[in-house]
């Protein structure tokens, strides 16, 4: 170990600090249950990576729309919801089934996404519960031992 290196112990003071996600399950993402608006209609399902603010690749998403969108943010044309919603559909955003357009289920791509989430209601209803769903630790643990095992 270089002279500068640190491992978790050395950070934590040797104390055993519990694990409060699974970071292999919080980088590859899961499916939220399906999002469900209050007359029980169905707008989809998404795989979702972790929203942690730690995650270097959301903090370089983050970094990446805060330069892009600089001038506009200064003449406040832009909102923080704008500013979430672009890292949500960069860095957040996987994948989804149960979206369609005219019965018919529309294949996940990014294109596709920022169109289906320009709408201002799947805005109001899914993207508000998709952010919340990601950014809480308990829906990326690990999967229990009996479920892998099959018992």
């Amino acid at each position: 170990m270089a002279k500068n290196e640190t491992t978790v112990a050395d950070e934590n003071f040797g104390f055993d600090i519990p694990v409060r996600y699974d970071a292999d399950v919080a980088v590859e993402g899961v499916w939220s249950p399906p999002v469900l608006d209050e007359h029980d209609q169905c707008w989809g399902e998404f795989k979702l990576v972790m929203y942690d603010g730690d995650n270097p690749a959301i903090k370089k998403t983050q970094e990446r729309v805060k330069n892009k969108y600089a001038k506009a943010i200064r003449l406040k044309q832009v909102t923080a919801d704008d500013l979430a919603l672009e890292v949500f559909l960069e860095a957040i955003l996987l994948d989804w089934k149960g979206v369609k357009k005219g019965g018919v289920e529309v294949p996940y791509s990014k294109e596709l996404a920022k169109q289906y989430f320009a709408i201002p209601a799947v805005r109001k209803v899914v993207f508000v519960e998709l952010l919340e769903f990601a950014a809480d630790v308990r829906n990326y643990g690990s999967a229990d031992k009996d479920e892998i095992s099959g018992n």
